[in-house]
């Protein structure tokens, strides 16, 4: 396949669905009616202005169709759309992460194989964009990814002489160890790294996710929800070492600050954080001086790993014109928007054919590389989960339980979470 093909490729494959669905009506629900005073509400945990910005040409285009926006809290985004659904209010499109797909799959209009070859959307988008897929359909059309990497204080590293980030976890080992400043009293006056503890360090799942997949463990596989944490008995180990005060990789402790925060001031060489926190440091503090860099891989693994977080563009079932629905989606998943997004968020895009060549950005090009090797599994319920890590995390620490024993505790409790979604084999 060749550059103009992949390029061409977005384009054309919501198109086929709409064609498909209208045409030969295999969509339950499809609206024949023209576009002229119809709507559409589009509802995201996204700033208003930069989606109107990336939101521009489509309106321009489709002057007719009145586009509803409604930017979101976080924080109760996903109760707002149960609720708006439930009342025949709600959005006709929205966005949705890989921690709601369980929760929201009997919401989605699912688009059938039938209907988008499978091969297409594999052609079309990054591997990890797959965990929107079931085994009858398509329940979501990625739009962002938020890859982990490793962000590193070139001031502090310079210090100690370190002129490059770690590439492995040997090499993370050293740099934490050299890199951490501890006075007479076991207090951390600057840290290598934060690890070890879950009420300070803001991504302790993620990390803890990033550890179990680099093992080599998808945690739960997307085809049939099963439960798999071979390797977290390692990360749980790897992860524990650094709030240890009386090991040498002792560099993390409770008394101190958010690890993030830390990071602003200056006082942490390493900090494990999302793709998207990149311009929030330079707005908050533009005097750091840091770079990011790929997260530490295991030392002779064939294949790198990092961790991500997805978001998918979902069409609910109670949409009337849906015909509509594919026609906004197709817009935003084309390569011309996709760069809007990209240059107004400043992530990496989910498009093969944007990902397929470097880009001159130093920073979006570590981006890009980190979406190519992201991994990502389906979380049934994130609060939950969480606290099933951090209870796996804690306990391993008070040494009151075995490692072996807390991750099988915590594998049982996730099989718990999961059991409704299971679908009995007939």
């Amino acid at each position: 396949m060749n550059k103009v093909q992949l390029i061409l490729i977005p384009i054309f494959i919501l198109a086929t669905i709409a064609a498909v669905l209208i045409f030969s009506g295999a969509g339950p629900g499809l609206n024949q009616k023209s576009g002229k005073g119809s709507e559409i509400k589009f509802w995201a945990p996204y700033p208003r202005a930069k989606m109107d910005f990336a939101l521009e040409g489509y309106r321009r285009m489709n002057s007719g169709l009145k586009l509803i926006y409604e930017e979101k809290e976080n924080q109760s985004y996903y109760s707002e759309i149960i609720d708006g659904l439930a009342s025949n209010s709600g959005p006709d499109i929205f966005a949705l992460n890989q921690e709601r797909i369980l929760k929201f799959k009997d919401k989605i209009f699912e688009i059938p194989f039938e209907a988008f070859n499978l091969r297409k959307f594999k052609d079309s988008f990054l591997g990890a964009g797959e965990i929107f897929l079931s085994k009858s359909g398509i329940l979501g059309f990625p739009l962002f990814i938020d890859p982990v990497v490793l962000y590193w204080n070139r001031d502090l590293f310079g210090n100690d002489g370190f002129s490059r980030p770690p590439q492995t976890w040997d090499e993370f080992l050293t740099y934490s160890q050299a890199l951490t400043k501890i006075d007479s009293n076991k207090n951390i006056l600057q840290s290598g790294s934060a690890l070890g503890e879950f009420s300070n360090v803001l991504r302790a799942k993620d990390i803890i996710s990033l550890l179990i997949l680099q093992g080599g463990s998808p945690i739960v596989k997307r085809e049939t929800l099963e439960v798999k944490l071979e390797s977290a008995e390692s990360a749980v180990r790897f992860f524990n070492q650094f709030r240890d005060s009386r090991k040498k990789t002792f560099s993390w402790a409770k008394n101190l600050p958010l690890d993030k925060e830390f990071f602003l001031q200056g006082k942490l060489a390493m900090y494990f954080g999302f793709a998207s926190e990149y311009r929030e440091f330079k707005e908050k503090n533009p005097y750091l001086n840091f770079d990011a860099a790929l997260v530490p891989q295991v030392r002779g693994a064939k294949t790198k790993i990092t961790y991500a977080k997805i978001e998918a563009l979902a069409v609910s079932k109670l949409s009337v014109d849906k015909k509509f629905d594919f026609n906004l989606i197709n817009y935003l998943i084309s390569p011309e928007a996709q760069k809007s997004l990209q240059e107004e968020f400043f992530t990496p895009s989910v498009l093969n054919s944007l990902l397929a060549f470097p880009v001159s950005d130093p920073t979006m090009e570590i981006f890009r590389q980190s979406a190519l090797i992201s991994r990502v599994w389906i979380d049934p319920e994130p609060e939950k989960t969480y606290l099933i890590f951090k209870d796996m995390n804690e306990g391993a620490a008070s040494e009151k339980k075995g490692i072996e024993e807390l991750v099988r505790d915590a594998g049982e409790k996730l099989k718990s979470l999961l059991g409704p979604f299971i679908q009995p084999n007939l």
